[in-house]
């Protein structure tokens, strides 16, 4: 994909790819290469691809959803029952997901899919759980499957709700994930203790990373397993 700005001017959105085994998709680089959806609908959507899928050295911007049911969920990418996929060298910001039930994974949403993050910039994503609704995942959400978040910075996220819990402001765990060489920093939510890291089961690691300067509880385990190894944690509401 050469370099340029791709917005609802030029594409409709979401752009969808379904069934497509061994795509890769490859920007001249995040500050060259900006797909941008302007907050008219989500911003790219994987679907069903089973052989490796690269997503790498783009900007994903300006995704947004608003439903019910779940339906207002991954508002940047989602991956949707991918067997294999990479994401390399790209900026996920300014991604909006709203839902009056359940808001999952403003930034990116991993559902049945083996996803692999790297060297990425997530920032200023929001899951929204608007009315009666939950947000989870102001920046990452996995739901199930696996997900490796490696040499990346999680910064100025936010998942929020009125009146109800919101849980993980940078990331919300519900599979297999491993936090590695990662800086997690500035995120924020409606419910300090729904934490800047939120594992609601499944099994969470964190490596090597550093987590700091959150408006929320640090990192909540509320079932599942979890381990922090040469990990940092400062300057959040509760370390």
């Amino acid at each position: 994909v050469g370099a340029g700005q791709y917005t609802n001017v030029l594409e409709t959105f979401p752009l969808t790819v379904n069934g497509k085994n061994g795509l890769q998709i490859m920007g001249a680089g995040r500050d060259a290469t900006i797909i941008d959806a302007k907050s008219n609908n989500r911003s790219m959507v994987f679907l069903n691809s089973n052989g490796r899928v690269v997503v790498a050295d783009l900007a994903v911007m300006g995704g947004r959803t608003n439903s019910a049911g779940g339906n207002g969920s991954g508002a940047g990418l989602y991956f949707l029952n991918c067997g294999d996929v990479m994401v390399s060298g790209c900026t996920v910001a300014s991604n909006q997901c709203i839902d009056t039930g359940s808001a999952y994974g403003a930034g990116l949403l991993a559902q049945g899919s083996a996803v692999v993050v790297s060297n990425c910039f997530f920032n200023g994503n929001m899951a929204d759980g608007s009315g009666n609704g939950y947000g989870y995942g102001g920046a990452l959400s996995i739901l199930s499957g696996t997900m490796r978040v490696i040499d990346t910075i999680i910064a100025n996220n936010r998942a929020t709700a009125v009146g109800k819990v919101a849980y993980g402001a940078a990331l919300y765990n519900a599979g297999w994930t491993e936090v590695r060489n990662c800086l997690v920093r500035g995120n924020s939510g409606a419910y300090t203790n729904g934490g800047a890291i939120y594992s609601g089961g499944g099994g969470l690691q964190i490596i090597g990373s550093t987590l700091a300067y959150n408006g929320v509880v640090c990192i909540v385990r509320n079932a599942g397993t979890f381990a922090a190894t040469n990990t940092i944690l400062w300057g959040n509401v509760d370390d």
